[in-house]
């Protein structure tokens, strides 16, 4: 008898403890999040990217029920901000939405960055795509891509072009398979490259198809040609530079968000699986295309592939151009 007490003991503790073990693990999966998530966009405010993350933001404190902030820590070409990100604690309560630059572009231009992408990011997912136009002064002699080409060639050096971080890299893609030659005028950034063109300091620019628009509509800039595959639904009239003659030639960025490396991975899940539905409802898709922004969801290593296919890619035309930052 004393041993079936033992035995119906044993088997009644080791009931218990698995119901504390189940109930520990629920209370493990439920702490986070606790508190709000601090979203970093490493560019100004009112860009594109921050309209987005605003977007986004919003969809995904409604989703986990905490706050979510977005914060601008704008500055050198996006290091800033993602130096800030990758050295926060990987806890999930810091994120960040970003473009190409500070990821697979200034790993490649810059001698040294206060940050290694391999090592201290984690890619949660891709978001989607933005294109970039050309976008010109109402005075500009040429309507479209080919007759500022042919301006181009017969004046090599002389038409002035805004450009500033990630512009500097297409511009040389552009010159390359064209065989174009252009004078170059630095920027901060792509807010004051288009201002430039708006006050005719400069001849053209490279400007994401979202700060065009709002700029076109009023008559003050002149748009001759748009970088994407298919015309986009945020300039329906602009013809693509495929159509104008340039076989497969694109020009735009991506967007897409990361964490500190060494998340836990129940936080990890948690997040991905919040990210992954937001960015694939059908109202974030419309809002993003209504910004400019061509949504299209991948997870996590699919992205950390894109990105090492795209660093090799940029690193290419670092070598070839010559471009080097100190």
């Amino acid at each position: 008898m004393k041993m079936q007490r033992r035995a119906g003991l044993r088997r009644h503790l080791n009931a218990m403890l698995a119901m504390l073990l189940a109930t520990f693990a629920l209370q493990t999966w439920a702490e986070f999040p606790e508190r709000a998530i601090r979203l970093v966009v490493p560019w100004p405010a009112g860009a594109t990217t921050d309209v987005a993350a605003r977007i986004f933001g919003d969809r995904l404190s409604k989703k986990l029920g905490v706050g979510v902030v977005v914060e601008n820590r704008g500055g050198a070409n996006a290091i800033v901000g993602t130096q800030f990100v990758a050295k926060s604690a990987p806890d999930g309560y810091t994120l960040e939405f970003t473009t190409s630059e500070p990821l697979t572009i200034n790993p490649n231009i810059y001698k040294t960055l206060p940050y290694d992408v391999e090592k201290d990011l984690e890619p949660l997912a891709f978001v989607g795509r933005t294109y970039f136009v050309v976008a010109a002064k109402t005075a500009f002699p040429a309507n479209d891509i080919q007759g500022a080409i042919a301006l181009a060639k017969q004046q090599p050096g002389k038409i002035t072009v805004g450009s500033y971080g990630i512009a500097d890299m297409f511009l040389g893609s552009f010159e390359s398979a064209t065989g174009t030659q252009f004078l170059v005028v630095p920027f901060q950034g792509g807010g004051p490259a288009i201002t430039a063109v708006l006050g005719g300091q400069v001849d053209l620019t490279l400007a994401a198809s979202f700060s065009a628009a709002q700029h076109l509509a009023g008559g003050r800039i002149k748009v001759l040609g748009i970088g994407s595959a298919k015309r986009v639904q945020l300039l329906p009239d602009t013809p693509t530079f495929i159509e104008q003659g340039m076989a497969g030639f694109e020009i735009g960025n991506w967007v897409s968000i990361h964490a500190p490396r060494g998340l836990p991975e129940r936080t990890r899940e948690v997040l991905r699986q919040a990210i992954e539905e937001i960015v694939r409802s059908a109202e974030f898709i419309e809002r993003g295309r209504a910004i400019g922004i061509e949504v299209d969801y991948a997870p996590p290593d699919a992205l950390r592939a894109f990105m090492r296919a795209d660093s090799a890619r940029w690193r290419k035309v670092a070598r070839e151009k010559k471009i080097e930052i100190e």
